[in-house]
């Protein structure tokens, strides 16, 4: 099957289950994507001007040998053919091209000139200078098939020196094998200040394409360290994919990363070129939310990158050469198209949805797919050798990241001012709480000051009054005197029993259910109620801060049982769990209806208490079947109330 046809079947597929969204973009998308591409051919040029094969003529001979010695040229050359614009297609074809070019009919008159061959990733790559049937100068053969030393120049490039003193009868032999492999051959002639001038040109646009990836990677790098989204992953590891391809794709990474490793050079484009959609798809589907949005879109999805990567390993582990090889990496570029076209599917769906930044997607692939289809046109030869369309590919990726990074600036933009305000309600609801927690604090301080105003301080002044009786009489007030001492006596436990109350050395010295039982059997001892307590798990699970917060609250709800239920029997519960913690007060009292439930009865404080550890408070009462109050919550430590922090 041809490669329009896969193409035309490929894209039909995918189309019918997308016509229904935007369907004038996506006759757009389809039209750019269908554009039938030529095979690739050669074009001339000197000093950045086009020559004509009537300027300059072009010899060829198709060679299916892998003889690769001037020889071989010698013996077939008579079957030479010259070109013209349209008679040659040198695209995975099954062999090598030898070429011949007539330098007397160059029309310039410079003595020395530089041939640039644009594609640094031929295979094999000879070249002769030659007069008449004499060999004048044999340049070492070379290649992306062989070590970097080997090129003649030390360029990215495929370049040739040329020492053009006896013009007159001087021809060009050259030896291009790409078999089984698209090709396109740009042959750009340069005097020397031409070739300088194009040289630092060239220098500045590839440090100018790097240095904008290079700066995105590192950005998107610093947006996931600040986030810690797999969005920002997949966004890198894209941008890390196309820079390794552009990188690769102008040479350098041959150059500079692994000269002596022409295997590596060989794959290194295809392989960025490959993964890249991978990962475009899974962040295009990150940011737009297709998972929750479109589940159906996203298991397609899952299914065609697992479809993908076993393309992929299956494609690189077919050998370089033949046939099945060159239907294979047409197929490969069937998959990326329509990885291409999936992303637009799904994010014209999302804009139907309002979704965010699904317009950056969508702007961004027509963008791409614009900028490679005039690449497409430029190889083919339709379009003029410029500089927009010699680098659209890579002018086109750049774009288009651009874009994409502009949409994630925005977002982190947006993160930004979402957590300011969340922080600004976290930072009003902690106000809110210690605001409460003071205003506990202030009730308490009034609880203690009236119990020490009419319990200490009237014991205190009749204690004054005995003593100064005694004064004055002493032995006849003996009996007062005992009196008196009996009420120190009291006033002492009761002073130390408010103490107990607020202070948490009870806890520390006795533990929390002892500190419990020394709070009940104070009420317990009045005959008028009874308190129960059951304890189910290890108190040793829980911090000290979570024993205190346990005693504070039974604490306030059986002061709420004395002061509002009368009730003569209560049911204290708790259960200590490694990671709950539930209190559980039961009473026979006489209850209410929580309909009515107000400030006065108690349970504000305590619900604000269970809301600040991020507990659960519930009550449970009916009028005249007593009430139940349960809180629950995590038992989290804190080593910085831990019991042994505070000494005891």
């Amino acid at each position: 099957m041809s490669k329009q046809k896969l193409l035309l079947f490929a894209i039909a597929s995918m189309a019918r289950t997308a016509l229904y969204f935007f369907r004038s973009l996506i006759l757009l998308l389809l039209f750019m994507l269908m554009a039938k591409p030529a095979a690739a051919r050669i074009t001339l040029s000197l000093n950045g001007q086009e020559l004509s094969f009537q300027q300059m003529p072009v010899g060829w001979v198709f060679d299916s040998s892998e003889n690769r010695e001037i020889e071989r040229w010698r013996r077939i050359s008579t079957e030479m053919e010259y070109l013209d614009a349209s008679n040659l297609k040198m695209s995975y074809a099954p062999g090598m091209y030898w070429l011949y070019l007539d330098l007397s009919k160059l029309p310039t008159s410079d003595s020395v000139l530089y041939l640039e061959v644009r594609n640094p990733h031929i295979n094999y790559l000879g070249a002769w200078l030659l007069s008449g049937s004499t060999v004048v100068k044999q340049y070492a053969l070379t290649g992306d098939h062989m070590p970097f030393e080997t090129r003649n120049v030390n360029h990215s490039q495929f370049v040739y020196k040329l020492n053009l003193q006896n013009r007159n009868n001087l021809q060009l032999v050259l030896l291009i094998d790409k078999r089984y492999e698209q090709l396109h051959l740009p042959l750009n002639f340069y005097n020397e200040y031409g070739f300088i001038k194009y040289q630092r040109n060239a220098n500045l646009l590839a440090g100018l394409f790097i240095g904008v990836l290079v700066f995105i990677l590192l950005f998107t790098l610093f947006l996931y360290f600040n986030i810690r989204e797999k969005l920002y992953v997949y966004y890198a590891l894209y941008v890390l994919m196309v820079t390794g391809y552009i990188f690769s794709d102008l040479g350098f990474s041959f150059m500079y990363f692994y000269p002596d490793l022409p295997s590596i050079a060989d794959f290194s484009r295809p392989i960025t070129l490959s993964l890249a959609p991978i990962f475009y798809i899974l962040f295009s589907r990150s940011l737009l939310h297709v998972k929750v949005h479109f589940p159906k879109m996203y298991r397609f999805t899952n299914y065609f990158l697992l479809f993908f990567v076993a393309c992929f390993i299956v494609g690189f582990g077919i050998p370089n050469a033949g046939t099945v090889r060159t239907f294979w990496l047409i197929f490969m570029q069937v998959m990326m198209l329509i990885s291409i076209l999936t992303v637009f599917i799904f994010s014209i769906a999302s804009l139907r949805r309002g979704i965010k930044y699904s317009v950056y997607i969508i702007i961004a692939t027509l963008i791409f797919t614009l900028f490679t289809q005039i690449y497409m046109q430029y190889i083919t030869g339709n379009l003029q050798d410029i500089f927009l369309t010699r680098n659209a590919v890579n002018i086109g990726f750049s774009i288009e990241l651009i874009l994409l990074s502009l949409a994630l600036s925005i977002r982190f933009k947006n993160y930004k001012l979402e957590a300011e305000e969340l922080l600004v309600r976290l930072n009003k609801q902690q106000e809110n709480i210690f605001k409460t927690i003071s205003n506990h604090q202030e009730q308490e301080m009034k609880r203690l000051s009236h119990l020490l105003h009419d319990s200490v301080g009237a014991g205190l002044s009749s204690i004054k009054f005995n003593l100064e009786v005694v004064s004055n009489e002493p032995v006849q007030n003996a009996a007062i005197l005992k009196s008196t001492i009996e009420d120190v006596s009291t006033l002492t436990d009761e002073i130390r029993s408010i103490s107990h109350t607020l202070s948490p050395l009870l806890l520390q010295k006795k533990g929390l259910l002892n500190g419990l039982k020394h709070l009940t059997d104070r009420y317990n001892r009045t005959g008028k109620i009874k308190i129960w307590i059951e304890s189910i798990g290890s108190q040793d699970s829980a911090s000290f801060q979570n024993e205190l917060l346990i005693f504070r609250i039974v604490q306030e709800l059986l002061q709420n049982v004395i002061k509002h239920a009368g009730a003569t029997e209560v049911m204290i519960q708790l259960i200590i769990e490694p990671q709950i913690i539930s209190v559980l007060v039961e009473d026979n009292g006489k209850g209410f209806n929580k309909a009515d439930i107000k400030d006065g009865l108690g349970f504000t404080q305590i619900k604000e208490l269970a809301t600040f550890v991020k507990g659960r408070f519930e009550v449970r009462s009916e009028i005249n079947n007593g009430c139940s109050v349960s809180i629950e919550f995590p038992n989290i430590p804190n080593e910085t109330t831990d019991k042994s922090a505070t000494g005891g």
